[in-house]
């Protein structure tokens, strides 16, 4: 945007509009004397016109009582209307009708006649000062309103009395409004609907927390709803403060909300998911817990009920029953059991659920015969998951809806697949753990009654411990699928940048499949331990850069506590042994050091070389352990934490896996801790095979 500058006085060009010679020769004389370029003169009216539209002249001079039809007031408005020049009238005297009629042609100054020299170049000086600055002001206008006019929100200002003094072009085709909207009253043309509404606070750390907010819609003929987001600021005098009126800036958020209604929804089913996993795969899970885990899960699915039905075959009949049923709160009442005619549909699509498939739809989806079951039921919408065992269809779960319709998009259908792999995996190792337990109660049945055949019932119970871990080892890899799917689906969702919030929860399920899955490990591992399966590959290494490389590994969880690690002495080591196993020792002692030190705590890693061994100790600052617990510490599945400190997970398998893989190497472990003054573990390994 530019200023318009004032012309210098020789280079601004002066038009004089005089009938009276002497008058025309005073005033020439004068302007010129002061350096104005006269360009041209007229005595009346359509000479004026004509020579001014050749000259182009900067400012012009009028007489009011001109030669011809039009008197110099006429002639001005022409001048103003055709070239947009300003126009200084002369005059000997001015009677009210006069100055009525000037009025309209808005001069920039008035000289009585006799004209002065000195009123002559002020009234000339003021003229082309406030046309430069009107010029300047209708230009500042274009590029206001072309800036307004261009903007994607919706714009309207209005002025005290609520009247339209200004609407761009998106707030027309927001409102639908094709004609002129200058000067209307506001409520006449923008009215929008505000109503009180409950809605998820996403800004919180409670993903689902009610909050009520306004929101603010425009109907639509075709039933449908525009959001808008809005912003009203009064419109002030920067010299009084006095309000002049309001600025109304809003915008369509539909497609926003769209959107953000639709993350909710696929961030509370994948924590519902992730929740659900948590339960199923837990080995204390049974019937009972699960009936409560399906409830949760059907508050973050938005469902109404949930039931497990088992199938069975006799013969051509195939029958359902239901096992268990459960609801989303109390005031909605059980339905056991279904009517004949929806056995009937079920029996129909038992081959849709024996390939797999998911059953689904809503209730414009039903069977005409059907109609009157589901309405009784209350269903809107519903989906049935197949579930099997041992790679053969055992029943079907059934969620409804009674709340709504729903499309059920593919993303949708794929969190009801990995529910119904996560079920299958649960009925088939519950299962399982029952066929274990009763083989179990049978040895130990075995044992009391047959104590005369203690030896062959010795081989019958190491029989039994090898089928165990055979069996762990071999659930472990199935317990890796669904884990892989969870990790998987939570690394592929990507989500805008804006929704930080939404990040982290993303973060929490991918967290929870990698501890889970470490889980599976050391179970899988210690089952190779026991049967006898695992495998070290020994080989010559550096022992000081494997120690280091552990410590890289474990440093940001002890930079999140804000522990300091002490690395020890570079020592020229080369040990033979497995480097694979050797580095998973290094790890599960730095990881249960930083477990169990506080803030703020110190490790420190000592590494000796005897000449016949060499030492490496892991010394914390931590709780310590008690004399009572170090006498169990290596055996499988003792936690000293799960004692004492409930808040660290584990499976109590890390140091009776290291201390297989350090006796494996011909080495041991030594400990030396007290409670509250910390421990130090330290593994002696030979260096002479």
């Amino acid at each position: 945007m530019t200023t318009v500058p004032i012309k210098e006085k020789a280079e601004t060009k002066v038009f004089i509009v005089e009938d009276d010679p002497t008058i025309h020769m005073h005033l020439e004389f004068m302007l010129k004397n002061k350096g104005y370029l006269v360009v041209g003169s007229a005595a009346n009216s359509n000479d004026a016109i004509e020579s001014i539209r050749v000259t182009n002249p900067d400012l012009i001079l009028m007489d009011v009582s001109i030669e011809g039809e039009l008197d110099g007031i006429d002639t001005a408005l022409i001048i103003k209307e055709e070239f947009g020049k300003p126009v200084v009238f002369i005059t000997s005297f001015f009677d009210e009708n006069t100055i009525a009629r000037a009025k309209i042609a808005t001069p920039y100054g008035y000289l009585i006649k006799p004209v002065s020299p000195k009123d002559l170049y002020i009234a000339i000086d003021i003229c082309l000062y406030n046309h430069s600055m009107e010029t300047q002001l209708k230009e500042n206008e274009e590029w206001f309103y072309t800036s307004l006019g261009s903007i994607s929100d919706g714009i309207i200002t209005i002025d005290k009395d609520e009247k339209i003094k200004f609407i761009n072009q998106s707030a027309e085709k927001l409102l639908g409004h094709t004609n002129s909207m200058i000067g209307e009253f506001l409520n006449t043309v923008y009215n929008p609907i505000r109503e009180k509404v409950d809605a998820v606070d996403m800004s919180t750390e409670y993903l689902f927390l009610n909050q009520q907010k306004d929101n603010i819609y425009l109907p639509q003929k075709d039933g449908t709803k525009v959001f808008l987001e809005e912003t009203v600021r009064p419109i002030q005098e920067n010299r009084t403060g006095n309000t002049l009126g309001k600025i109304i800036v809003f915008k369509d958020i539909s497609k926003r909300l769209y959107l953000e209604h639709k993350i909710v929804i696929r961030l509370r089913y994948e924590i519902g998911v992730s929740n659900f996993s948590k339960v199923l795969l837990s080995p204390f899970t049974n019937l009972e817990t699960l009936n409560t885990s399906f409830r949760d899960l059907l508050s973050f699915l938005n469902m109404t009920r949930v039931s497990y039905s088992n199938i069975s075959e006799i013969g051509y009949e195939t029958y359902f029953s239901v096992n268990e049923e459960t609801v989303a709160n109390d005031t909605i009442p059980l339905s056991i059991g279904y009517p004949d005619d929806f056995k009937l549909y079920l029996q129909d699509s038992v081959d849709i659920l024996r390939s797999n498939n998911l059953l689904f739809g809503n209730l414009n989806s039903f069977p005409e015969q059907l109609r009157t079951t589901i309405s009784f039921r209350g269903i809107k919408s519903f989906i049935l998951i197949p579930i099997f065992y041992q790679h053969s269809l055992d029943g079907f779960v059934f969620f409804e809806d009674t709340m709504q319709v729903r499309d059920w998009p593919e993303e949708d259908l794929q969190i009801f697949r990995i529910i119904g792999d996560l079920i299958s995996t649960f009925i088939e190792r519950t299962r399982n753990e029952n066929l274990i337990k009763n083989h179990r109660d049978y040895l130990e049945k075995l044992v009391e009654e047959k104590t005369s055949e203690l030896q062959n019932t010795v081989k019958l119970a190491q029989a039994a411990n090898i089928a165990k871990s055979e069996f762990l080892a071999n659930m472990s890899h199935e317990l890796r699928t669904p884990l892989n799917s969870i990790i998987g689906f939570s690394k592929l969702i990507r989500l805008p940048e804006e929704f930080n919030k939404e990040q982290e929860f993303l973060g929490y399920i991918n967290s929870a499949g990698n501890h889970l899955l470490k889980l599976v490990n050391d179970i899988l591992d210690i089952s190779k331990m026991e049967s006898g399966k695992m495998l070290i590959v020994k080989a010559n290494f550096q022992l000081y850069d494997s120690l280091l490389n552990s410590i890289l590994i474990m440093m940001p969880q002890a930079t999140k506590k804000n522990m300091k690690i002490l690395q020890p002495e570079k020592l020229d080591i080369q040990f033979y042994g497995d480097e694979k196993r050797i580095r998973q020792v290094f790890i599960n002692f730095l990881s249960n050091a930083i477990k169990f030190t506080g803030e703020n705590g110190l490790i420190e890693i000592i590494l000796k070389n005897t000449g016949d061994y060499v030492e490496i100790s892991f010394r914390d600052t931590g709780v310590g352990i008690s004399i009572e617990h170090q006498k169990f510490i290596f055996d499988k599945f003792y936690q000293v934490g799960q004692i004492m400190y409930s808040e660290n997970e584990g499976t109590g398998l890390g140091l009776s896996i290291s201390k297989h893989i350090v006796e494996t190497h011909g080495g041991l472990i030594l400990l030396d801790s007290e409670p509250g003054k910390g421990s130090t573990f330290t593994i002696r390994l030979p260096l002479k095979v």
